[in-house]
């Protein structure tokens, strides 16, 4: 299933509010916004600029997250609110949103928790620090995540960044592929580098919040992955 949000609900909502506010308000709206969540938005001046490109090029370069928060806030603006039908329709692209957010966490809660507590402990930290908006300990937390994940299924105590010779034999023996073999382990020097220069001495404030997003879904494919090779057939 497709887990974006409804293409042709959001185009009808971001029709009706164009008409509701001046092109310095909704620069002024999504930009505010944008701020307050730790992201950044492309339009920041009217320019030549219509106030349906305004709205649906700076809606467009918020996570999904932050595009559920936005229409959730922008319910309580009086001319929104005094819309019934726009208001259900915004309750509409929320609701069709939400439920497939809490499916894929509870589901690698899930997967996890056939492990052992601490693994699933650290997934559950991270997802808390995330919604509020830690970036530091979430990146850290879902770091640790795969860090005690590994340990378990190689059946051992080292760091990330010395799995790498065990964890390619372990793939190997799950019939994956040499080539493939060599692209997993690329994809994670590189998750682990950008982990090891921004985030695991610092704030990660160099990073912006779908650079940040990025990595938290890198690590939740790893993790799948990892599981799913786990419980195939050698």
């Amino acid at each position: 299933m497709d887990n974006r949000l409804n293409i042709m609900l959001l185009n009808d909502i971001e029709d009706q509010i164009k008409d509701m506010f001046s092109g310095n308000e909704l620069i002024t709206l999504t930009n505010e916004f944008a701020k307050s969540v730790g992201e950044n938005v492309t339009i920041q001046v009217v320019g030549f600029n219509s106030k349906k490109d305004i709205l649906s090029k700076n809606i467009s370069d918020m996570s999904d997250n932050a595009k559920i928060k936005f229409f959730d806030q922008l319910k309580t603006i009086e001319r929104v609110s005094d819309n019934p039908k726009l208001v259900m329709k915004i309750d509409e692209l929320i609701a069709s949103k939400l439920p497939l957010i809490e499916n894929t966490r509870n589901n690698i809660t899930n997967l996890l928790s056939d492990y052992s507590s601490n693994i699933t402990t650290a997934w559950k930290e991270s997802v808390i620090f995330y919604n509020d908006q830690k970036y530091r300990g979430a990146l850290d937390s879902i770091r640790l995540t795969l860090e005690l994940l590994l340990k378990k299924l190689l059946g051992n105590d080292k760091s990330l960044e010395n799995q790498k010779a065990l964890l390619g034999k372990f793939l190997k023996e799950h019939n994956v592929s040499i080539q493939f073999v060599n692209l997993f382990l690329r994809e994670l020097d590189m998750y682990e580098k950008i982990q090891n220069d921004e985030v695991k001495h610092n704030i990660p404030e160099h990073l912006s919040k779908k650079e940040i997003e990025f990595l938290m879904n890198q690590a939740v494919l790893i993790i799948k992955f990892l599981d799913r090779c786990n419980n195939e057939e050698k």
